[in-house]
């Protein structure tokens, strides 16, 4: 008679423990979960070569995890604890608390045996609370966590020392939390934990960009992108915001578009109690309005303001409502005050014509923050706008060489042309006075730029130099669209929204002056912008 064939839970093991020999830790990690051996797949699953920073491996494990009985991670429950710890990882935020709650019960009367194990749970608490912006209760689970975790050293201590980074930078403590931040990333290099080097350096990245120290910024970010891999966490969210918005900066409109639309992709993968999509929307609504697509932009705005209502997330009403507020000044209106940011309302001020009122607010604003870099660089050159207003011209050109002075290594450009016709004049006396030529040039052709970017609009299509009609994106959606695809179609090859294509589709119509699909198409072919 033939041999008898293994059983299924042997045949796993052997292939989890051959898959383990050859560092394949992820397919090791499925045959042991596979065989039924509970402790087996857990070892894997604290294994340092387990990829945590990937979304697909992150997923099966999570799968597994919710997938086990309760009675199970009653009897190991620090299987409870990975299950809220690895949630929190994949950006789920449903059912951590009540995770660590079973721990805590499953782990009564254990406290002082279990010390580790406590540590871990008061670390995922410590970063739920971040997820959720309650800076006091993360600062005070950090802390515990820390204390628990002294004699220890693990990835959970890491995890705990990042998210104190995080409460200071949070709390505006930005010394501190970068000085944290340095040390997680150096030491999580070191170990060669993935996922703390890119957490780490997600914070320190942000903490760079607000220190208008953009291009050490961007060198952060993109190492982000770099080893996130091509199966990146929704946090990645963050570092695509982060270069969306140094490239607005620089004046690179196109690169901040593409960037921020895959930030809002990433984002949008968060489970529905995380509100990082909406910063994401806001924007996209500024990229629009700096496009002058303003019909586009306020109904993105209306959106998330909609989303953010019924989510409850009333945090994040501010930033809406401050987006709006620019809306409307860029439409010629000029919108209440009260409880915007501080810059808003002095532009307010300042098209109201009360000048005293905008002089003692810029300056008290200024004062307030002079330890922070990025917020003193606006407030200057508001101080400038006032100082123009009031006819002192000699007083705004001295703040101006000093703005050119801070701004000239980060190599800041809408600082200065989203302030309009007024800063075009004085960057241009600044270039002829030879203040900075050659920082000052390249800000006047940006000026240049925008004015023709609005005028554009006016051209007819024989005008355009067909190398530039459409941009990058736009040309991709027509060849798309020229190959039949539907909107739909289009958004789900390109990973972006169905929105953001219905608003480059509209782009291309305006441009080529056409109203449908099949004249673009042919006018397109016939001037030789698509084969």
């Amino acid at each position: 008679p033939p041999p008898a064939c293994p059983a299924p839970s042997l045949i796993h093991s052997r292939a989890s423990t051959w898959f383990e020999q050859n560092d394949l830790v992820v397919e090791a990690f499925r045959h042991a979960a596979a065989s039924g051996n509970v402790v087996h797949a857990e070892a894997f699953i604290e294994d340092r070569r387990m990829p945590t920073h990937t979304r697909v491996a992150m997923k099966e494990v999570i799968d597994w995890l919710t997938a086990l009985p309760g009675s199970v991670k009653n009897d190991r429950p620090s299987l409870w604890v990975k299950s809220a710890g690895y949630s929190l990882i994949l950006g789920i935020t449903t059912g951590v608390e009540e995770s660590l709650q079973a721990a805590e019960s499953a782990l009564h009367g254990k406290e002082n045996h279990e010390r580790f194990l406590f540590g871990q749970i008061a670390t995922a608490r410590a970063t739920l609370a971040i997820s959720h912006y309650r800076v006091e209760d993360a600062k005070i689970h950090a802390r515990h966590a820390l204390e628990l975790l002294e004699a220890y050293d693990s990835t959970f201590r890491l995890a705990a020392l990042w998210a104190l980074g995080i409460v200071h930078h949070f709390s505006g403590e930005r010394a501190e939390a970068r000085r944290i931040l340095e040390e997680v990333l150096s030491t999580s290099r070191s170990s060669g934990a993935v996922n703390f080097q890119i957490i780490s350096a997600l914070g320190l990245g942000e903490i760079q960009e607000k220190d208008n120290q953009l291009f050490l910024a961007v060198e952060t970010f993109q190492n982000v992108l770099r080893i996130s891999g091509e199966h990146p966490q929704p946090n990645i969210c963050v570092a695509y915001q982060g270069l969306a918005r140094i490239h607005y900066e620089w004046n690179d409109l196109e690169n901040a578009w593409a960037y921020g639309e895959w930030g809002l992709v990433l984002a949008r993968q968060y489970d529905s109690s995380i509100d990082m999509f909406v910063a994401c929307e806001v924007l996209l609504a500024r990229l629009e309005i700096a496009l002058g697509n303003l019909g586009e932009a306020e109904e993105r705005l209306d959106k998330a303001g909609q989303t953010v209502l019924q989510n409850r997330f009333l945090h994040r009403l501010p930033e809406i409502r401050a987006a709006k507020a620019l809306l409307q000044i860029r439409k010629g209106r000029i919108p209440e005050e009260a409880g915007l940011p501080q810059a808003l309302r002095i532009r307010i001020l300042l098209a109201r014509g009360d000048l005293d009122k905008a002089t003692t607010l810029v300056d008290s604003w200024f004062t307030e923050v002079s330890n922070h870099e990025d917020e003193r660089l606006q407030a200057m050159v508001l101080q400038i706008a006032v100082q123009e207003a009031r006819g002192n011209h000699e007083a705004a050109f001295d703040i101006l060489e000093a703005v050119l002075t801070l701004a000239e290594p980060g190599g800041f450009i809408r600082l200065f042309v989203d302030e309009g016709s007024v800063f075009q004049q004085l960057i241009r006396e600044a270039y002829e006075r030879g203040k900075f030529p050659d920082y000052t040039s390249r800000i006047l052709k940006a000026f240049s730029d925008d004015s023709a970017g609005t005028a554009k609009n006016a051209k007819t299509y024989t005008e355009w130099d067909k190398r530039e009609l459409l941009s990058v994106r736009e040309h991709e959606v027509l060849i798309d669209i020229a190959s039949g695809l539907t909107n739909q179609d289009i958004a789900e090859k390109l990973f972006i929204s169905l929105h953001t294509v219905k608003v480059h589709v509209r782009n291309i119509f305006a441009k080529l002056e056409t109203s449908s699909r099949t004249s673009a198409v042919a006018k397109a072919r016939s001037h030789g912008i698509i084969p």
